[in-house]
């Protein structure tokens, strides 16, 4: 148990819990996000080439479904920073929102003097650097261990597949600057979370619990009742990932450079929307747009 003190030492300390308490926030969260939103939208525009359109460059998907979009990536991008300004705004000043009053109102049934006093949150950078600081951990450990993981699955349930000597890049020859990969990879860090992660999994959360509760009995695990909302949203977080994996290999007819199925990169992109996930869920949006984006650096740096 001595071994163990330091550890428990470091948890218990005022000021992780602190940190922990403000990364859980969605101020935290929205700012971290907004940021890498602006930075795509702002580099794409100045240093974009006409081989890098306004849209999400290395994922073709991404690229054919935003081509046809006004402005590009424009629209929705403001849309959204005005979307997340006005929760920061509201938080920044202390104003309740409507689901924060309806959490007063259903305790005012049970306490008719309870009333919520919201706290006003400002910017704490020392926690913002953490949290970018905990997304590049978590992205070095994936970009080191995926490959590893993918070709072990691969090995066991395919092993007759062929393994790739590189990492399942579908634009081998696509070549960018480092303002451009910066771009690209906080289009693909802030997008990709916010529609494969944060949205698919809240919506397939929503039709299991809603339409489909035998669901659970799919999954073996020995959980009493009460935890059969964590196997509706293991079985979205699954299926999740694997709609994400498959996303990279659906469109081969509508541009030459889409990624070829293979066993490794279905297992590769699979096992990565499902570390995300897990992340997303358990050290929020902010943590997760970042990890993904500086794995993307890695991706781009050193391949």
């Amino acid at each position: 148990m001595k071994l163990l003190a330091p550890v428990s030492a470091f948890f218990h300390n005022p000021l992780f819990a602190a940190y922990n308490a403000n990364r859980k926030h969605r101020f935290h969260n929205y700012i971290l996000a907004s940021a890498a939103l602006i930075i795509y939208e702002v580099l794409i525009l100045f240093f974009k080439t006409p081989q890098i359109e306004k849209v999400e460059g290395h994922d073709i998907w991404f690229q054919i479904l935003y081509k046809y979009l006004p402005f590009h990536t424009l629209v929705p991008s403001v849309s959204l920073l005005i979307f997340m300004g006005f929760y920061i705004r509201m938080d920044y000043l202390g104003i309740k929102d409507r689901m924060e009053i309806e959490l007063e109102n259903l305790m005012k049934l049970k306490e008719p003097s309870f009333v919520y006093k919201k706290p006003q949150w400002r910017f704490d950078y020392i926690h913002g650097l953490r949290m970018l600081a905990e997304a590049l951990i978590f992205s070095a450990v994936i970009f080191a261990a995926l490959p590893f993981i993918s070709e072990k699955l691969t090995e066991a349930f395919a092993p007759d597949a062929p393994l790739p000597g590189h990492f399942p890049r579908q634009l081998m020859d696509y070549q960018t600057t480092a303002m451009q990969s910066i771009a690209l990879a906080c289009g693909s860090g802030f997008y990709e979370e916010l529609i494969f992660r944060y949205g698919l999994i809240k919506i397939l959360n929503r039709f299991f619990k809603k339409r489909i509760p035998p669901i659970s009995a799919l999954l073996v695990i020995p959980l009493e009742d009460k935890y059969k909302g964590f196997r509706h949203k293991l079985v979205a977080v699954l299926i999740a990932a694997l709609i994400y994996s498959f996303s990279h290999f659906m469109l081969p007819f509508l541009h030459p450079n889409a990624e070829t199925f293979t066993v490794y990169n279905l297992f590769y992109r699979w096992i990565y929307g499902i570390i995300l996930s897990y992340i997303l869920i358990y050290r929020k949006f902010g943590v997760a747009v970042w990890t993904h984006i500086f794995y993307e650096l890695f991706y781009f740096g050193l391949y």
